[in-house]
């Protein structure tokens, strides 16, 4: 999955608009979905998206070993900030886009222009790309850190309530598959008493 993205853009919509672009994406995929009468097994997903044949889709399987915890490197690298680079400060709830490290910026002809900006972040406040951005940065300045093995965890599944499994296995017996039942059957689980403590 090298090298396909040339750019990530977080963007936090408002209230009573919660479509974005990648929506019409997402609701193709749920139209697949919705045609089949039942998708009883996390493993159905991919192959059913590789025999919808939309565009533009590429199915990758994860395990959970690939799948890594960057919490502790998070945590040494990254701070939050309510103030800019200025040091002007600003509202954390009221940002609407957060750009890391490719965004537009309005250019002195007036024109937007795509930036590099590796060592910042452009904060906005409403969807717009041509307001000016706010340069923030959430590094830490004095205990940057660069990414190593041993702060790369990976992730474990974490076992369900006993009760809730069992709930779970009683209604893929009633309405889903054998596969389904295996699947639920196959979870670690924990009692009430063990997950209090």
């Amino acid at each position: 999955m090298r090298e396909q993205f040339l750019r990530a853009d977080l963007k936090f919509l408002l209230e009573g608009h919660t479509y974005s672009v990648c929506d019409r994406r997402f609701a193709s995929i749920q139209k697949l979905f919705g045609s089949h009468e039942v998708v009883d097994i996390p493993r159905t997903w991919p192959t059913i998206l590789e025999q919808g044949k939309l565009s533009n889709v590429t199915v990758h399987r994860v395990t959970l070993d690939m799948i890594k915890d960057y919490k502790t490197f998070l945590r040494r690298q990254y701070v939050s900030r309510n103030e800019d680079l200025e040091k002007d400060r600003f509202e954390v709830r009221n940002i609407c886009w957060i750009n890391y490290g490719v965004g537009e910026r309005m250019n002195e002809t007036g024109q937007l222009q795509l930036v590099h900006h590796p060592d910042c972040a452009f904060v906005r406040f409403e969807m717009n790309p041509k307001q000016p951005p706010l340069k923030v940065s959430f590094i830490k300045q004095r205990q940057c850190t660069e990414l190593r093995p041993e702060f790369l965890h990976t992730l474990q599944r974490r076992p369900v309530r006993e009760d809730v499994k069992r709930s779970c296995i009683k209604l893929a017996k009633k309405y889903l598959s054998e596969y389904a039942v295996q699947f639920y059957e196959s979870l670690s689980s924990i009692n009430e008493e063990e997950n209090d403590s």
